[in-house]
């Protein structure tokens, strides 16, 4: 297995569109900063516009990400050839989902570092405080893209739909803030709390958390990511295992 996750993250680290999307939020990143460096500039004004970049590059890498790992082996029929030559459909699945770990981590690390790098060349000079809130940003958006793909495995794997099981994950990155804002603010339902139970809510919570010093934060962000992974890895195998899959290779 070892050696499927290294080969799919190799294929997908060379991949031109994934490449392409790094690029773009670069680009994006560098626009920002400009546009506010023209204005007032100090730390503040810097994170603020890089956390106004990243709710565009959220969506960009979280697309790209699910894309690149899990959409393109159905697209490219090599799951079938995979299952063919005796591997199992749990270990396949477990190595995308490790894949998807990696790759995400890796992407949004990068970013992170780029952001860094483009402080320390115009001179923003950001302080511990401003560093603080920026890095949990990227780190509630990492865990976003993370959950959310893998969450639309279920879709991916229950009906082999690249298309629909895409249109889950753009959903979800796109719409889980609106849809969480929406049930609190219906009156019985608004008393329950959801933001405690659903994902969205539970990353945003955590991440406030932390940002005022309490550290049980972190124990609410594992929580959450542990809990939308482990659910969607097993309903996405159970749903798995009973599908038939088309040889066309052989």
């Amino acid at each position: 297995m070892k050696d499927l996750i290294i080969a799919d993250i190799t294929r997908i680290f060379r991949k031109p569109t994934y490449r392409i999307a790094m690029l773009v939020c670069f680009a994006l990143a560098i626009i920002w900063a400009i546009r506010t460096k023209m204005n007032v500039w100090n730390g503040y004004t810097f994170v603020s516009s890089q956390a106004d970049a990243l709710n565009i590059c959220g969506y960009i890498l979280g697309i790209s990400i699910y894309i690149s790992v899990y959409a393109d082996e159905f697209t490219s029929n090599s799951m079938q050839c995979l299952i063919g030559h005796g591997v199992s459909r749990f270990r396949l699945l477990l190595a995308k989902f490790i894949d998807c770990v990696i790759v995400t981590g890796v992407s949004f690390f990068i970013y992170w570092f780029f952001t860094m790098m483009l402080n320390l060349a115009l001179g923003a000079g950001i302080n511990s405080y401003e560093l603080k809130f920026f890095c949990g940003l990227v780190m509630v958006w990492a865990l976003k893209a993370l959950g959310y793909a893998t969450f639309s495995m279920i879709v991916l794997y229950w009906t082999k739909n690249v298309i629909l099981a895409t249109f889950m994950d753009v959903l979800m990155l796109f719409a889980a803030g609106s849809l969480l804002s929406f049930l609190n603010q219906i009156p019985i339902l608004k008393f329950y709390h959801l933001q405690n139970y659903i994902f969205e809510g539970m990353l945003t919570d955590a991440h406030a958390s932390l940002q005022l010093g309490q550290a049980e934060g972190w124990l609410w962000i594992l929580f959450a990511i542990v809990r939308i992974c482990v659910f969607s890895i097993v309903v996405s195998f159970l749903l798995f295992r009973k599908k038939e899959l088309d040889f066309n290779n052989f």
